[in-house]
């Protein structure tokens, strides 16, 4: 027969698993959300940016009320109990998938990362084309140094 004190263990372990789930469950969409945004930024669609970000930033601040949430129940709970131990195997399920999770993230967001940088060069790249475009068009207008060219007037 249980005492009072594992019973609440064990609805406190319950809901450590109930959290953990959801995080896995926040971990998902934010992988599906970073999927998502990828595959319009490998189509050169950077209209969502705020949108992803936005959203990115949602379900990490979700993920850390659950872990705040744990950590309270750890806090009731007397980890050194037996009955503790019989939710282990659950518990490090929950957290292998939650680093195969992070794992596929990191990923992407390394990805996103070289995107971004590929464009960040591109647009550096046509900057300083355009700047040098420039300083030709201008070398054509400027007169030569030490020359005493007419000037051609503005009303022509």
């Amino acid at each position: 027969m249980k005492t009072q004190q594992q019973r609440k263990q064990g609805v406190n372990m319950e809901e450590v698993i109930y959290y953990l789930e959801l995080k896995n469950t926040y971990y998902e969409k934010f992988l599906s959300v970073s999927e998502k945004f990828l595959s319009q930024v490998t189509a050169d669609r950077w209209d969502n940016v705020d949108y992803f970000v936005d959203n990115r930033e949602r379900i990490l601040n979700i993920i850390r009320s659950y872990d705040f949430k744990i950590a309270e129940l750890f806090h009731q709970i007397d980890v050194a109990s037996n009955h503790v131990e019989s939710y282990g195997d659950r518990v490090k399920e929950l957290l292998e998938r939650r680093e195969t999770l992070g794992k596929k993230i990191m990923d992407q967001d390394l990805e996103l990362i070289g995107k971004i940088d590929e464009v960040r060069a591109e647009t550096i790249r046509d900057l300083k084309k355009t700047q040098d475009t420039g300083h030709k068009l201008h070398s054509f207008t400027s007169p030569l140094p030490n020359s005493k060219r007419n000037k051609i007037p503005k009303d022509i």
